[in-house]
Parts: structure tokens; sequence; C-alpha cells
């Protein structure tokens, strides 16, 4: 008996091992960062974003999810993270509207970058889809549509062509599709209602995964901003998928945390 409990604790803490280190391997994966060929742009891009971090995209983010019965959520964050639209298109309107929904989402917000959540399973790559063969090159059209207009009435009155007008002409963004772990536990959770009251859970995931795509770092350090019953802070991110045997750990909840924690701190003093 003494042999087999000493076993059953040998095999619980490799149990919170292996998942710490899972976790410092989601830690490792840095923010989303635009590709360049060009060596020249990205020490432009660098030297332009001192003393800031290089390049935070604006992003939108397209939640959906499988199966019938669900709503698809917009949310546009700016680039320092902050919501500044967000929609929502019920179930039985997403058939009929999403391409024009989309399409007219992104032509106001004109976003740096489209996440869509891995979770949306066959919908999110649809929607991929869409966004690349369509969607993107029917939002280009209209903005130099649009730029064309503002150009022949600037004529009418008399003034001369604005410079700027050619590079706002110019639109393109990054589609992508995200793991959505963190946006699931944050629609859950309490964080969501305090944080965005008059949202619905699924808008509220939607910006939490568009602020993932700009730096990942920061919404796991935000796991650590809620607690518990016990006031365990952290306990959220026992919610993440870090190991298979990890329901065994029936007692050892806290150790784990601690080793996720420590893990945690480490990848924040790397920085």
């Amino acid at each position: 008996e003494e042999l087999r409990r000493e076993l059953v604790r040998l095999g619980r803490e490799a149990i919170v091992e292996e998942a710490a280190l899972n976790f410092e391997r989601m830690l490792r994966v840095g923010p989303f960062r635009k590709p360049s060929y060009e060596p020249h742009e990205m020490v432009k891009e660098m030297l332009l974003a001192s003393p800031r971090r290089v390049f935070y995209p604006s992003v939108a983010c397209i939640y959906l999810t499988e199966g019938r019965g669900e709503a698809m959520h917009m949310a546009f964050v700016n680039k320092d993270g902050v919501l500044r639209a967000h929609e929502t298109l019920p179930d039985k309107a997403v058939a009929s509207q999403k391409s024009t929904k989309i399409r007219n989402f992104l032509l106001q917000n004109r976003p740096d970058l489209v996440v869509l959540n891995a979770g949306g399973g066959q919908a999110s790559r649809g929607t991929h889809m869409l966004l690349e063969k369509t969607l993107l090159a029917e939002v280009q059209r209209e903005i130099e549509l649009l730029t064309e207009q503002q150009r022949a009435e600037r004529r009418g009155s008399g003034l001369s062509d604005d410079e700027d007008d050619s590079e706002a002409a110019i639109y393109s963004a990054h589609v992508i599709i995200a793991d959505d772990q963190l946006a699931k536990i944050f629609k859950a959770s309490s964080r969501a209602k305090r944080m965005f009251p008059d949202l619905e859970p699924g808008t509220a995931a939607a910006v939490c995964l568009a602020r993932f795509a700009q730096e990942p770092l920061a919404e796991y350090c935000n796991l650590w901003t809620a607690a518990d019953a016990m006031e365990t802070f952290g306990f959220e991110a026992l919610f993440l998928d870090l190991h298979p045997l990890k329901r065994l750990l029936r007692g050892m909840k806290l150790a784990l945390v601690r080793a996720l924690e420590r893990k945690l701190v480490d990848a924040v003093c790397e920085i």
C-alpha cells in the first residue's frame, strides 16, 4: 500500500512537471508579425516603433462556433488593444448576410490583421477561404472607388490631390486562424462580465482573441487577475489543455497552478 501511494505521488508530480513544460511551450508563441521580405523594411519598422514594441497590428476578430443556431461575433481593436467596434450577427442571418456583414465591417475599420478562432472548425476554415479569395479583394475595390470619389470632389472644389490618398487606397490584411483556448476561458469567466458588462459572451471572446493575436503573453498574464473561492489566483489556467491526464491531479491543483506561475514569471522576465 505504501509503495502504491509513493508511485501515485511520483506519477502526479510527473504530470505537473510535464504540464508546466507544455505551458512553457505555449508561452513561447510570440505575437503576430506581418511578413517582411525586405531587410531594410524590417529595420525601418523597428526604428519607427522605438521605444515601443515592434509593430502591433490593429485586429478584427471573427468569432464563430460549429453547429447551427450560433451567432457570429466580430470585434475590432486598435493598435493599443482598445475595443473600437463590434457587431453580432444572429444565427438566423449568418448564412444569408455573412459575406456582406464581414465586408462592411472590414471596410469601416480596415484592420491590419483578421483572426478567426480555431474552435470554429469548418465554419472558420470556410470563412478564411472566403476572405482570401473574394472579400478582401472586394474591400480593396471599395476603398479604391471611395478614394476616386473623394479626389473627384476635391478637384470639383478646386483643391489639389492629397498625397495621402494614394497610400490610403492601398489596403491589404493578413488572415490567420488562431488557437482560442484563452478566448473560451475568458468567455465563461467573471472577468468578461466585469470588463465588458454590456457585451455578449461571444463578443467578449472575440476581443480576447484579437488581443491574444497582438500579445499572447499579456493574455496569459490576465489569467492571474482572477481568484476562485479559495483565493487562488491563476486558477483559470487549470482549464487549459495542458496534459491528457490532468484530471488525475485531484489533490495537486494548487501545486500545478504554482508550477505554471513560475513558468509565466520566467517568460515575463526573459522579455
